[in-house]
């Protein structure tokens, strides 16, 4: 059968199939290496974590750091190393449709710390004057996040601040340890705190030591009446370790380790909290030592391991009275 390709068209096709099949093709994609633990913000030679993230959100080069300009998605590289944070908190994802990466070397080898007072790690998509932009993606593996303390805006979150309709943020092979929200904040998630929508996905990370004094001292994951959050929502927790994380000071306080709350107008795409070991998490003048469910929507909690976990009610999982929706267990 004679092809009803012309000699042009044909030339094309085989042209295209001869870029798709080349090695090393890379299309619409941008990588971007660390070089520097120095916190570097628009100064010196070198790509600190700082300046590669900048470059991602704005797809230009910042500092030393080259490798933008191909678009989303981003991956930052960042090699082993400490990485105190100096300036600020790190600001990530804060335009729509931002697609980044962060690769470290191992969670034992990567540390991200911040050393300023009342300040987050992490905050990846800040709302601009209350409107949090859309189809925001990030993914941070390899990393420990730690020293996040006491942020003054109110939203919690002093390891990872995140959330929004549209948005997703996947933890893997990672540590958060040893944030903590003191009295006189928004105290939810000292770890991470996500909320207003979008799908959060944790696999294989390890959460000790964090501290909040009212809700979720390790995460905290809520999807309130927003109706532009409805069915743009979801919770997935798995092969992760919860150790010594609390929710400490209050008599409401509640998640030891994990808080999560879907209200009645909410459809989450995923509540799954599975084969994760829970170990001396503790909500000691509250409910939930190692995780409280306070909405209204099913959930999957299952084959998870509990062991030492104290609370005045719940010292495993608590279920708040009055709530809809029913735990599989």
């Amino acid at each position: 059968m004679r092809s009803a390709l012309g000699s042009g068209a044909l030339a094309f096709f085989l042209a295209f199939a001869a870029l798709l099949a080349a090695p090393g093709a890379v299309f619409a994609a941008s990588t971007i290496n660390v070089n520097t633990t120095a916190d570097e913000n628009g100064a010196g030679t070198g790509c600190s974590l700082r300046e590669a993230i900048a470059s991602a959100n704005t797809n230009t080069n910042v500092g030393g750091c080259t490798g933008s300009g191909g678009g989303v998605p981003f991956t930052i590289n960042v090699p082993a190393g400490t990485y105190n944070l100096t300036v600020d908190e790190l600001i990530l994802g804060d335009a729509t449709n931002t697609n980044t990466s962060i690769v470290g070397a191992g969670a034992a080898s990567t540390i991200i710390r911040q050393t300023v007072a009342n300040r987050r790690v992490f905050d990846i998509n800040p709302p601009v004057s209350t409107v949090v932009a859309p189809n925001v993606s990030v993914s941070m593996s390899g990393v420990t996040i730690t020293g996040g303390n006491s942020p003054s805006d109110n939203f919690g979150g002093a390891g990872i601040f995140a959330g929004g309709p549209g948005n997703a943020l996947t933890l893997s092979n990672c540590a958060v340890s040893g944030n903590t929200l003191p009295a006189g904040v928004f105290n939810v998630g000292a770890g991470v705190s996500y909320s207003g929508g979008g799908v959060l996905t944790v696999n294989n990370c390890q959460f000790s030591n964090n501290t909040a004094v009212n809700l979720g001292g390790a995460i905290s994951y809520s999807l309130l009446n927003n109706p532009g959050a409805v069915g743009q929502g979801g919770i997935s927790v798995t092969n992760s370790t919860f150790t010594n994380n609390s929710s400490a000071a209050s008599a409401s306080a509640a998640g030891g380790a994990i808080r999560v709350t879907v209200t009645t107008t909410q459809t989450p795409s995923a509540f799954t909290i599975s084969n994760n070991t829970f170990t001396g998490n503790s909500a000691p003048n509250g409910f939930g030592g190692a995780i409280v469910d306070t909405g209204s929507r099913d959930a999957t909690i299952r084959f998870n391991r509990f062991a030492n976990n104290t609370a005045s009610q719940g010292s495993g999982i608590y279920k708040s009275t009055g709530s809809l929706g029913t735990i599989n267990a």
